[in-house]
C-alpha cells in the first residue's frame, strides 16, 4: 500500500492506494522486478486521477512530473478542465488514453524549450526510465490509444509532442486509431509534433480545426486498415492546414469529403502520394511543396467541382495528378485553370459535363501531361529517368454533351486523345498538342 500524496499524513484512508504494478524499483533477490517503492516516489503518486471518470479541474505541474496513466481510458466529463504546466510529461500504459467528452477541455501551452510531451510508457527519452529497466524495453507505435477530443469548449494545444500513439486492434474503434483525434468540434494545434504514431497522427473529424507550424514524422508505422494512410487524416470539416512539415510518414495529408485549405505545408520523403484528396471539390491547395516522396504531387479523386459553382485551381510547386479514376467537373459547375497550373495523369482523364475555363495567354503557360513527364512540374513519380513519357499515357479530356470549354494558352502532350469534345461547343486559342495519339476527336 501507498500513499498517493506522501504529504498527506498515513491516518486519511483516502489517500492510500495498491502499488500500480507497473512502476517497478529494481529488482529482489530473485531477479524479479521489485514492485514497491522503497526510499523512491510512490508508485500511486505519479498517476494523473485516482479513478477512470473525472469530474473537476485538474492540474499537471512540472514539479511533479512525469505523470502516468495507468491502463484505462479516461473521460474528462462535462465541466472539467486539465491545465498542463510547461515542461510537463504524461506516460501511458496499455490500454491507456485521454478522452476529452462536451463540455471539458484541456489547455497544453508548452513552450519552445519546454514543451508538454504525451508518450508511452517505455519512452526514456522523455521524463526518464519510469519502469527503471535501462534498455531491457523500448517504446514503439501503437504503445497507447491517444487522445481524443469531442467537447467545442476551447481546448489549446501549442508546442506539444505526441508519440508512439494510435493504439488499434483489428475490429476494434480504440480512440481513433491516431495521437490526436479531434471530432464534431474545432481547436488549435500549433507548434506541435506528432511521430510514430501506429495508423495517424492527427484525425479530424467533422473538425474545422487550425493545424498551423507542425511537424508530422515517421507515422503510419502500419498500414490502416480503411486505406487512407495519413499522418494527418481530415474527414469531412473545413481544417486550415498551413506551415507544417510532413516527413517519413505514408502519406502527407489525406482528405475525404472536407472543404480544407492547404497553404503552405512541405512534404519530404514520405511513401506514398504528399497530399491524397478525394471526394473533396471544395478543398484549396496554395504553394504546397515537396520532394522524394513516391508522388510529388496532390492526388485528386472523384468530382473536382460542385454544382452551382465555380472551382479555381490554385498554384503549387506540387503538380496535380489526376489518378487512376476518371475525374469529373459536374454539370452546371465552371472549373477555372490559371496559367502556371501543371496537371499530370497515368491512365486519367477529366470529364467535363460542366465548363472548363483555361486561362492561360501563349502555348505552354499551362500544361496537362503524362504522369511520366519530368520536364515539367519536376519527377513526379521520384523515380529519376527510370520511366519516359509516351503518347497514349493518359486519356485526356473529354466534353461532355452540353459542356462549354474555352482553352487557352496550353500545351497538351502524351494523351491518347489530347481533346474530345461531343456535342459541346469549344474555343482553341494558342494551344500546342505534343506526341499525342490523336490532337481531337469530334463526337
Amino acid at each position: 500500500m501507498e500513499r498517493y500524496d506522501p504529504n498527506i499524513p498515513g491516518g486519511d484512508i483516502a489517500n492510500w492506494g495498491t502499488n500500480n504494478g507497473v512502476i517497478a524499483n529494481g529488482k529482489d533477490a530473485a531477479g524479479n522486478p521489485l514492485n514497491g517503492t522503497p526510499k523512491a516516489r510512490n508508485s500511486v503518486n505519479y498517476l494523473v486521477n485516482k479513478g477512470r471518470e473525472i469530474n473537476s479541474d485538474i492540474t499537471l505541474t512540472k514539479e511533479n512530473s512525469p505523470y502516468l496513466v495507468d491502463n484505462n481510458i479516461q473521460n474528462f466529463q462535462s465541466g472539467a478542465v486539465l491545465n498542463i504546466e510547461p515542461g510537463v510529461v504524461i506516460k501511458f500504459y496499455n490500454d491507456a488514453g485521454w478522452r476529452f467528452i462536451e463540455g471539458s477541455k484541456i489547455i497544453a501551452q508548452g513552450s519552445e524549450s519546454e514543451p508538454i510531451v504525451f508518450t508511452s510508457f517505455y519512452d526514456d527519452e522523455y521524463g526518464g526510465d519510469m519502469n527503471n529497466d535501462a534498455t531491457s524495453t523500448s517504446p514503439n507505435p501503437g504503445d497507447w490509444y491517444g487522445i481524443k477530443i469531442k467537447s467545442d469548449s476551447g481546448s489549446l494545444l501549442k508546442h506539444t509532442i505526441f508519440r508512439y500513439g494510435g493504439k488499434y486492434y483489428y475490429g476494434g474503434s480504440g480512440l481513433g486509431k491516431a495521437d490526436l483525434t479531434v471530432e464534431d468540434c474545432s481547436l488549435s494545434v500549433s507548434d506541435s509534433v506528432f511521430e510514430r504514431s501506429e495508423i495517424y497522427g492527427l484525425k479530424l473529424s467533422n473538425s474545422d480545426s487550425s493545424i498551423l507550424n507542425n511537424n508530422f514524422r515517421n507515422n503510419n508505422a502500419v498500414g490502416d486498415p480503411a486505406g487512407y494512410d495519413g499522418a494527418v487524416f481530415a474527414l469531412g470539416g473545413a481544417p486550415a492546414i498551413k506551415n507544417n512539415i510532413f516527413k517519413g510518414n505514408a502519406r502527407g495529408i489525406v482528405l475525404a469529403g472536407s472543404r480544407a485549405v492547404v497553404d503552405s505545408n512541405t512534404f519530404d520523403s514520405n511513401r506514398r502520394e504528399a497530399i491524397y484528396s478525394f471526394n473533396s471539390p471544395e478543398n484549396v491547395f496554395i504553394n504546397n511543396s515537396g520532394e522524394n516522396n513516391t508522388v510529388n504531387g496532390i492526388l485528386l479523386s472523384g468530382d473536382i467541382t460542385i454544382k452551382n459553382s465555380t472551382t479555381t485551381l490554385e498554384i503549387n510547386k506540387l503538380p496535380y495528378v489526376m489518378n487512376d479514376f476518371n475525374v469529373g467537373v459536374v454539370a452546371s459547375s465552371t472549373l477555372v485553370v490559371p496559367a502556371g497550373i501543371i496537371l499530370k495523369a497515368s491512365a486519367a482523364g477529366l470529364n467535363v459535363f460542366g465548363n472548363l475555363i483555361v486561362e492561360g495567354e501563349n502555348a505552354g503557360d499551362i500544361t496537362f501531361t503524362s504522369f511520366y513527364d519530368d520536364s515539367v512540374g519536376g519527377d513526379t513519380n521520384n523515380d529519376a529517368t527510370s520511366t519516359a513519357p509516351g503518347a497514349g499515357q493518359w486519356k485526356g479530356i473529354w466534353m461532355k454533351p452540353g459542356s462549354y470549354s474555352d482553352i487557352r494558352g496550353a500545351t497538351f502532350k502524351y494523351a491518347d486523345t489530347a481533346l474530345t469534345y461531343e456535342n459541346s461547343p469549344i474555343n482553341l486559342t494558342n494551344v500546342e498538342f505534343f506526341s499525342n495519339n490523336a490532337t481531337t476527336t469530334l463526337k
